[in-house]
């Protein structure tokens, strides 16, 4: 678990944990030129002390992105947060994911 974490989606799949706290907003960002979907999630019950999971059925979509974009995200506590490309056509989507 980490504080940021970057990724070039070419296939689906998940990226790194990232701990997004409520003391500074977080920062999404997504680039390239892809077809498919980039989901922002979070973990669900978000215990910070549990085990770290890959099970999907820990995490829920919080947003997701078909093109480029740029966000802040706000939370009221510190949360575990992740990207994963759940569809994925063709292209390359540069993903940064930055909880500090």
């Amino acid at each position: 678990m980490s504080d940021y974490d970057s990724q070039a989606f070419t296939a689906t799949g998940p990226g790194e944990e990232v701990v997004i706290s409520d003391k500074s907003p977080g920062l999404l960002r997504i680039s390239g030129t892809f077809s498919g979907t980039v989901q922002l999630q979070v973990q669900r019950g978000n215990d910070l002390e549990s085990t770290l999971s890959t099970d999907d059925t820990d995490w829920v979509v919080d947003s997701e992105y078909t093109e480029p974009v740029a966000k802040r995200i706000e939370t009221p506590k510190a949360l575990r947060f992740r990207l994963k490309m759940s569809s994925y056509t063709s292209g390359t989507a540069n993903a940064e994911l930055n909880g500090s």
